[in-house]
């Protein structure tokens, strides 16, 4: 049987769907060999040799051709497998790293829990009243876990916030001598639930170099005027 078929320089079939060769191997529609592989050599040899050696060397050309070729598949997919799993790992730790440090069971103020915390850590602060004012340095969550939770800064602003990527959610800052809630130079500061009131200056104040600042619910009555 003679093979047949037109292959250009880039090893593309141009005429022919199917060349069959012995030990019933064929090539597939748009299935392209490399350039200078024996394969296409078998095509081309002309009337050197006979049609069974030109099938042969076609033949065992294409065999090591489709071997090759599963071969890289397997890697490609191996390596996928692998980033995948890296990617999973790392997000696993990530999660089991992140703590919930508890005010006042754990610790008796909550500026005390911010300092022994970690990023992407939760200050879980339960009901009461905390006469502090609270730096937030770290990129971490104050939760007020049940209500009320009201913060009277004895002296100074009420929460101060310093870092980037801070959440404030369900928490009062009331009576401050200057103002509630001030920060500055930071980004994706959100605060959710918020209340700010009766405190002397502002209840609120976003300094400059701030950016994606979030309010979400919450209120900021009674501000600029004089503690009672």
């Amino acid at each position: 049987m003679s093979i047949t078929g037109i292959v250009d320089r880039s090893g593309y079939i141009l005429r022919g769907e199917s060349l069959i060769f012995h030990k019933g191997f064929s090539l597939k529609r748009n299935e392209t060999p490399p350039l200078k592989s024996g394969f296409r050599r078998a095509l081309f040899c002309g009337s050197h040799g006979t049609d069974e050696m030109r099938r042969r060397l076609a033949s065992r050309s294409l065999f090591k051709y489709r071997q090759q070729t599963k071969i890289r598949s397997r890697r490609k997919s191996s390596s996928m497998k692998i980033i995948l799993c890296i990617v999973s790992v790392i997000l696993e730790f990530s999660t089991v790293m992140a703590t919930q440090r508890q005010v006042p069971s754990q610790y008796s103020t909550i500026q005390s829990a911010i300092n022994a915390a970690s990023t992407g850590d939760t200050i879980a602060i339960a009901t009461g009243t905390y006469s502090e004012s609270v730096t937030v340095s770290k990129s971490v969550t104050l939760l007020g876990v049940s209500s009320p939770v009201t913060i009277i800064p004895l002296s100074g602003i009420g929460i101060t916030v310093t870092a980037n990527n801070v959440l404030l959610q369900s928490l009062s800052v009331t009576n401050s001598l200057s103002i509630g809630i001030s920060a500055s130079n930071v980004s994706n500061l959100s605060l959710v639930n918020v209340l700010c009131d009766s405190n002397k200056t502002h209840g609120l104040s976003i300094g400059s170099g701030c950016s994606n600042v979030t309010v979400n619910g919450g209120s900021f009555d009674y501000n600029g005027t004089s503690r009672g």
